[in-house]
């Protein structure tokens, strides 16, 4: 009511007799009473996970017709990662758990969604080395190992979202190489792998990415958090 009504002193009264009327405008509320007055739905809060159907996703999400496709680093049924979609009403559903072994764990990055099958990638797991994985997962759940990392000399810890050009999928590893420094790799869809470029370290490379590529005109460019001349990480560009 105070609100109210000191909207309404701070307005002339406009009298009817003759002439053009103009009315004031009225003095701008202060911010913490504008927030009083947001509508309601500019927020909502769609599920919270229960560690069984997964735990700590924070590798973002893909949209696929209307649903929308995740991952966790850890929960799940074997407590080691959970491949998930969830309306956008907030009705979630485990498409799939890691279990740590062959499959790979701990999925840290969004999936990428390319001629209707979702693909990503798991740092961990795969080989007894325990160098991570690149996966398909079809929309209901079916879950296929495309490739094993082995970290020398093909790659190990891929951190990065794969991205999808012409067809064939395209990522890093933070570590592996042939100077164990990371690598930027191709994949096709039915899971032949190449390394483009092993990283050297400092201080004339860089060592780890761990950011997705950006595609510009058919080259690559993308990040490594460190090495370069100072230690301190590197932009680069990088062709097919």
């Amino acid at each position: 009511m105070r609100t109210i009504f000191a909207l309404l002193s701070g307005m002339a009264l406009v009298s009817c007799s003759g002439g053009a009327r103009s009315l004031p405008v009225a003095p701008a509320l202060p911010t913490d009473q504008m927030a009083l007055i947001q509508p309601s739905d500019s927020y909502k809060l769609l599920f919270s996970f229960n560690a069984s159907d997964g735990q700590e996703p924070i590798g973002g999400l893909a949209a696929v017709k209307g649903t929308l496709y995740g991952a966790t680093r850890n929960g799940g049924e074997h407590g080691d990662g959970a491949f998930f979609k969830i309306t956008t009403r907030g009705k979630q559903t485990v498409l799939y758990s890691f279990k740590a072994g062959s499959d790979g764990f701990t999925s840290v990055t969004p999936p990428t969604f390319m001629n209707g099958v979702l693909y990503g990638t798991t740092p961990y797991g795969g080989t007894s080395q325990s160098n991570g994985t690149v996966f398909r997962m079809t929309t209901r759940g079916k879950e296929t190992v495309l490739y094993r990392f082995n970290g020398s000399p093909d790659g190990g810890v891929p951190q990065a979202p794969l991205i999808g050009v012409g067809g064939v999928l395209y990522g890093t590893t933070c570590s592996g190489g042939t100077s164990n420094h990371g690598t930027v790799f191709q994949i096709t869809p039915s899971g032949a792998e190449k390394v483009i470029y092993s990283f050297q370290g400092s201080p004339k490379d860089g060592q780890c990415p761990e950011a997705a590529l950006t595609d510009v005109k058919g080259k690559f460019y993308g990040t490594a958090s460190s090495g370069g001349s100072k230690s301190n990480g590197i932009v680069f560009a990088v062709t097919t």
